[in-house]
């Protein structure tokens, strides 16, 4: 099992809305995905770059929060834009068993209620190993707040509500949870120049905070 994941800031050359992003590879098959570039077109590079899935924070496996992409806005982007949106190292540590780091994702997002927005990324290499992905929120009034994986692979839906994601042999076991209150499944297929599928989990109620967390294990 292996795992990738990035913070940086939103104003990079070929910039892609990806604060918080990572991959998980399981057999030397990538199941979770950062689906990458788009075909080039006229609107790659215009001031509607961001209004394609692939480019914006949508097609990438990071937090929608209050119905709120990632900044810049869908109709924002122009040559050095972005980098006021950046995500700083709270924590981290690493040895040989597991690593952990900690991002502040607050300044990724333009959504006034917002009052913080943390992930953190555990990885644990014991036993199979095992990927946590935990994010941590908070509103000055209620909010939405939905999650989500980007993948290629094939999936399926378990009854206790679990998904596995394989490609072949290779498989992995997705839970999602939260003691913040009950969590809707949902999923669509990106309809850009390459089309993987968002899984995404939504609390069915708004809150004031939440706890939300990812586990990723071999299947």
């Amino acid at each position: 099992m292996a795992a990738t994941f990035k913070g940086g800031h939103n104003g990079v050359n070929h910039n892609h809305n990806d604060l918080g992003t990572f991959s998980v590879a399981v057999g030397g098959k990538y199941l979770i995905y950062d689906p990458g570039a788009e075909i080039y077109t006229n609107r790659t590079f215009s001031k509607n770059r961001y209004q394609g899935d692939l480019p914006n924070s949508f097609g990438h496996p990071v937090p929608r929060v209050a119905g709120e992409l990632q900044v810049p806005a869908k109709d924002a982007h122009r040559a050095g834009t972005g980098s006021y949106a950046y995500a700083t190292v709270l924590e981290k540590s690493f040895d040989e068993n597991r690593d952990r780091v900690v991002l502040n994702l607050t300044n990724a997002y333009r959504v006034d209620a917002m009052a913080n927005l943390t992930r953190a990324f555990v990885f644990d290499r014991s036993a199979k190993g095992q990927v946590e992905v935990t994010d941590e929120v908070g509103f000055t009034r209620l909010k939405n707040f939905e999650t989500a994986l980007i993948t290629y692979a094939n999936w399926t839906l378990n009854e206790d509500g679990s998904l596995i994601i394989s490609d072949g042999e290779a498989a992995i076991h997705v839970t999602v949870s939260s003691e913040a209150g009950a969590l809707e499944f949902n999923h669509c297929i990106l309809k850009e120049s390459a089309t993987p599928t968002r899984l995404s989990w939504r609390l069915k109620n708004p809150v004031t905070k939440a706890r939300v967390q990812i586990t990723m294990q071999p299947q």
